[in-house]
């Protein structure tokens, strides 16, 4: 129902019928209700990942698939039209987990496994490019990547010089400039930024090594769930495996941006729900 909505509010918003008096202080007119275009195009990546999954039932009404079809042609463009690459990041590993788990649905194994190390490989080349590393690090080299990765060094120098207790919650942006990098200081003195634009590197310098492991041990619970019900053929059913590709939707997000609440509220909603 979310997705209807915002889906629908961003095809408004892209052709100027804006119906609330907004300030926008972006070029880019389509962010749903999440006050950014970088949300709305992460939010339409995770509903995309969700519809792609349950369009996979082949037990659906041929109608219905149909209609799912057309949602998810239709959240590709709320993307497109966000003109932010965040969305197709996290939509594409979205649908590669759903294709995943239904190919161990259907029990092709091999193929499954197959396809699951492709996707162990094309992660961590990402990573690596995100990290201007790798063979991908020219074509992933743009601005606010380039300010993210200074962000990122920050919140480690933070996590380190604090392991313990971290610099307090949400004391990123107090913190910042004393833990940036000398070339983030001759490459850009004036940049500042009050959260690290990444999920786990947030929770680690605002709470150091004992609140990161907490999180890294929700997470991990979240995969083992996974795995649990992929070895339990009886439950792994579309729902669930659209319920994964979501999460994992949501997570590939969490890595590159903020704890945005609409967005976390998701997040750890589809958590709770696979656990």
């Amino acid at each position: 129902a979310i997705g209807l909505i915002l889906t629908l509010y961003g095809l408004i918003q892209n052709v100027g019928l804006e119906p609330f008096p907004y300030i926008n202080i972006y070029e880019n007119n389509v962010f749903g209700t999440f006050g950014n275009q970088n949300f709305q195009s992460a939010f339409m990546g995770i509903f995309g990942a969700l519809l792609f999954a349950l369009v996979l039932n082949e037990s659906e009404s041929t109608i219905r698939r149909y209609f799912l079809g057309l949602l998810t042609l239709a959240s590709f463009y709320g993307v497109f039209i966000t003109n932010s690459w965040q969305g197709y990041f996290n939509l594409a590993a979205g649908i590669g987990i759903a294709v995943i788990l239904n190919l161990f649905r259907l029990n092709k194994i091999k193929i499954g496994k197959a396809f699951l190390g492709l996707g162990i490989v094309a992660g961590i080349i990402v990573f690596l490019g995100l990290l201007n590393q790798g063979p991908l690090a020219s074509a992933l080299e743009k601005a606010s990547l380039t300010a993210r990765r200074f962000y990122w060094e920050a919140s480690v120098r933070m996590l380190v010089d604090n392991p313990v207790l971290g610099v307090g919650w949400d004391g990123f942006g107090d913190w910042y400039r004393r833990a940036r990098t000398d070339n983030a200081v001759i490459s850009n003195p004036d940049l500042v930024s009050n959260s690290a634009h990444s999920v786990p590197l947030d929770v680690a310098s605002s709470g150091g090594f004992p609140l990161l492991i907490l999180y890294l041990a929700l997470v991990t619970l979240g995969v083992f769930s996974v795995i649990k019900v992929v070895k339990d053929k009886s439950h792994l059913s579309v729902n669930f495996i659209a319920l994964v590709a979501a999460w994992g939707s949501y997570q590939a997000q969490s890595l590159i941006s903020i704890n945005q609440i609409g967005l976390g509220v998701i997040g750890w909603s589809l958590l709770g729900l696979i656990i």
